[in-house]
């Protein structure tokens, strides 16, 4: 299968720029993750109307970025489809309809606050034959567009003397994300959080880069998306990324357009290397909680109780199914002659549970289960010839 890559046409203008682009686009300040676009799933075909360089006015700077373009369906089955089948509250039937996705995102500098960054992110996307409750067909510009949103409120702070930033993002799942809703009863929050900092060396005019980030995308109040009073009944789908109406979710080809964690997970990454221009030589830690909305949804449960003969207690739910995975990476890359880049790194995956599975191998009932962890290391290696090195 072929397809365009990371493929741009347009026209380039003082201010402006446009085109049509298969690029991936990133947006929000995140260096590990972010909510509403990321280059996690393949870039999807789409206009473009961007600025080149920031916009100054009386009031600050502002930089914007719009985009309208076509998502495709994975042609693969789930490889869980047969198990699905088997639960008829499991079986999702996709409308294989065409979608069509559009975005924008506005970043201001206040003219006041130097080095302070606030923007504002938001995406939908829906099926291109979509209809209203009445069966009436709806275009791009109805107020009753059956539609599944993602948006996020974003700040960024930068210290230039202190060579260091603090940035966050804030969103909202299928949800506009203006300011005043994320004070609402039942909101339903997501967030990113990071901080970088450089530390300039002496030596041989190299500097240490510090980040530290976490994503929060696990809605912490179960009755945000579970059935009360009735648990085994399933769940609702509000997790972020999930939808009612799209039943792709917010994905490209089957693989999610934003935060590669995934709905109803959470991670924390801290990385630390060494730099001097094109050479690094990095360690890399990060943990990660894979979606606890399911987990809550299938394991725990207020509802029923199980006996525990040895204790004589009575235990609910099953609270030891959790999935994480805790990654190390060891990461070199160096530039022996110019223009010649050569890459390594070393990761080492220990999942807990994977899956969500636990099979009892006689450890204590919390503990992680030699039948069920998985162990995963990866060796990997690149040579790349850059035409345009410029070497500092």
């Amino acid at each position: 299968e072929t397809n365009l890559g990371q493929s741009r046409a347009g026209i380039k203008f003082k201010y402006m720029a446009a085109g049509i682009s298969n690029e991936n686009i990133w947006w929000g300040p995140g260096k590990r993750n972010s909510l509403v676009f990321t280059n996690n799933a393949a870039g999807f075909k789409h206009y473009y109307l961007k600025t080149v360089e920031p916009i100054k006015t009386y009031i600050g700077s502002f930089e914007l970025a719009g985009v309208v373009g076509k998502l495709d369906t994975t042609k693969y089955t789930e490889i869980d489809q047969e198990l699905l089948n088997a639960c008829r509250p499991c079986k999702v039937f996709k409308n294989l309809d065409e979608r069509e996705i559009d975005g924008i995102t506005i970043n201001f500098q206040p003219k006041w606050v130097p080095n302070f960054y606030i923007g504002y992110a938001y995406s939908r996307q829906f099926y291109r034959h979509a209809i209203s409750k009445l069966g009436d067909t709806v275009n791009f510009f109805s107020k009753d567009l059956s539609k599944q949103e993602v948006g996020s409120l974003i700040f960024r702070f930068a210290m230039p003397e202190d060579h260091a930033e603090f940035y966050g993002e804030l969103g909202l799942p299928n949800e506009s994300p203006w300011p005043w809703k994320f004070f609402k009863n039942d909101v339903r929050l997501g967030y990113i959080a990071g901080v970088t900092k450089l530390i300039p060396l002496n030596f041989l005019n190299s500097y240490i880069n510090l980040n530290v980030e976490f994503t929060q995308l696990q809605i912490m109040d179960p009755r945000k998306y579970m059935y009360i009073g009735n648990p085994t009944a399933g769940s609702f789908p509000f997790s972020w990324y999930l939808s009612s109406i799209v039943k792709q979710g917010y994905s490209n080809n089957g693989q999610l357009m934003a935060s590669s964690i995934g709905p109803g997970s959470n991670n924390q990454s801290i990385s630390l290397s060494w730099n001097k221009g094109y050479n690094k030589i990095g360690v890399f830690v990060e943990r990660t909680v894979y979606n606890n909305d399911f987990y809550n949804t299938a394991y725990i449960s207020p509802y029923f109780g199980t006996w525990i003969v040895e204790t004589g207690e009575i235990r609910y739910g099953y609270y030891n199914r959790y999935w994480v995975d805790l990654t190390q990476r060891l990461e070199l890359q160096l530039m022996p002659i110019k223009n010649l880049l050569l890459s390594a790194s070393f990761t080492k995956t220990h999942a807990l549970n994977y899956r969500w599975i636990r099979i009892d191998d006689g450890s204590a009932y919390d503990a992680p289960s030699i039948y069920t962890d998985k162990y995963n290391q990866q060796f990997q290696m690149s040579i790349k010839f850059l035409l345009h090195a410029v070497i500092k």
